[in-house]
């Protein structure tokens, strides 16, 4: 398992009957280090990382949603911000969190953002934004 041993995280993991990975990680902030850092493949295939709810079950389901890291290239400063990158995302998906050279500001060519779509839905690939001078711009997103 080099994939997780390149997480840098402390973690268990057990595989269950169905083919499922199950990870217990040994604190919250590993859980969210090693979600907010991909995306994983293994094989050039993409490893879906996700969190699981209680009433979770391991039956074979159909895979309805899932996460993906978008880039927002060339935003203009002023919606360098939580709340206008969230309302951007939100027309994409549903924003999960953005990666630690967006939250430092630290990679100013684009935002770097997790978030899950909807499978069954057309797949977002532009946005168009007003910004408050009127000024349409429309940013194609890399998915």
């Amino acid at each position: 398992m080099k994939l997780c041993r390149s997480w840098g995280v402390t973690y268990r993991f057990t595989v269950h009957a169905s083919g499922w990975i199950v990870f217990k990680f040994n604190s919250e902030a590993d859980r969210e280090k090693v979600m907010a850092n991909g995306p994983y493949f293994v094989y050039s295939t993409p490893l879906l990382v996700k969190d699981i709810t209680h009433c979770f079950t391991f039956d074979r389901q159909e895979i309805c949603t899932t996460p993906i890291w978008v880039r927002l290239p060339s935003l203009p400063l002023e919606i360098w911000n939580e709340m206008a990158l969230s309302h951007i995302l939100s027309r994409i998906g549903r924003p999960i969190g953005t990666d630690k050279l967006t939250n430092d500001k630290g990679q100013a060519s684009y935002a770097r953002a997790l978030v899950e779509i909807d499978l069954s839905k057309e797949v977002v690939h532009s946005v168009e934004l007003k910004l408050e001078d009127g000024t349409h711009i429309d940013r194609g997103t890399c998915l």
